[in-house]
């Protein structure tokens, strides 16, 4: 418990100091928990969280998990430097990765958001964690997904002409 006190303390000195002057602080909401390991099927996931009203900005920061023991331990022991960091306009309230930030599958992230006041002074969020998962669909090869989007194709062509080739509208005349 120490270790993660501490590490949080450093994140904290690091990014900002700690706003004082506001009790609300915002509250990350998604992906993962605050209690335990969520789970996600999307290398770019969207991180949502709470408004607070007084936030002329807010940043998003995801560090990599490192395992410890069996894995399935209650503490973690994030990377020295964060994987990902963004900064919100003031408005904003969830944030998606583009491509080239995508996360790898299989690791486990640990993030939060902070809230700038227009002093400069940031409040931060609780962690919360997350594991990248590949799901079934997206596990397809690129020959099988193409196939897939062929056979949408096809439906959707056959949900305008009718099967016979005739346009909907003609049958229906």
């Amino acid at each position: 418990m120490k270790i993660k006190s501490l590490l949080i303390l450093l994140f904290l000195g690091l990014t900002g100091s700690v706003c004082l002057g506001h009790d609300d602080v915002p509250v990350a909401i998604s992906p993962g928990s605050n209690a335990g390991v969520g789970v996600v099927e999307n290398r770019c996931p969207a991180f949502s969280w709470s408004e607070v009203t007084w936030a002329k900005q807010y940043r998003v920061v995801v560090f990599g998990v490192e395992k410890e023991g069996d894995g399935n331990s209650t503490e973690m022991k994030l990377t020295p430097r964060p994987v990902l960091s963004e900064n919100i306009a003031g408005g904003g309230l969830s944030w998606t990765p583009s491509v080239s930030q995508a996360l790898a599958v299989g690791t486990d992230y640990a993030w939060c958001v902070g809230a700038m006041d227009a002093g400069g002074a940031w409040a931060w969020s609780e962690t919360r964690r997350f594991r990248v998962e590949e799901s079934a669909s997206r596990a397809l090869s690129d020959d099988g997904q193409a196939g897939l989007n062929e056979k949408k194709d096809e439906a959707a062509s056959d949900a305008v002409t009718g099967s016979s080739g005739e346009k909907a509208a003609d049958k229906n005349e």
